[in-house]
């Protein structure tokens, strides 16, 4: 359905790549990971100037729309759980830039803690050499 483009940038801290939704014509979300997350703001502050200077959630990861496009900032080393739970967040984005809005204020950040939730544990117990408890 969706398709991995090329990779866009790669330094020794950032990479960056962008994934293209064939479905919805220009719905793009880039994927910035950073050694840190620091790295990965500092990387799209410098190729998104319209990035307001003062904005910077503090979080572990994020995700914001720049330029109509979607932007996943995350650092390394990049938790499945975590990526689920930005994952939930850009989908909210291209569900509503398409005139399907996923969000009523509180949901969508609900659903996304609900999904991590369940993506940490099974994966965990996904990983288990022995039967888990």
């Amino acid at each position: 359905m969706g398709r991995r483009r090329s990779v866009i940038d790669a330094t020794e801290k950032v990479l960056r790549f962008d994934l293209a939704l064939e479905v919805f014509a220009n719905a793009t979300c880039s994927i910035v990971l950073g050694d840190t997350l620091a790295d990965a703001w500092a990387y799209a502050r410098a190729e998104w100037p319209s990035i307001d200077a003062s904005y910077d959630p503090g979080d572990d990861a994020c995700v914001i729309e720049i330029d109509g496009r979607c932007v996943m900032l995350v650092s390394r080393p990049l938790q499945v759980d975590v990526l689920a739970h930005e994952a939930v967040h850009v989908a909210a984005w291209i569900l509503s830039s398409r005139g399907m809005p996923f969000d009523d204020g509180r949901s969508q950040e609900s659903v996304a803690y609900l999904v991590q939730w369940v993506v940490r544990n099974a994966w965990a117990r996904a990983q288990c050499v022995t039967p888990c408890d």
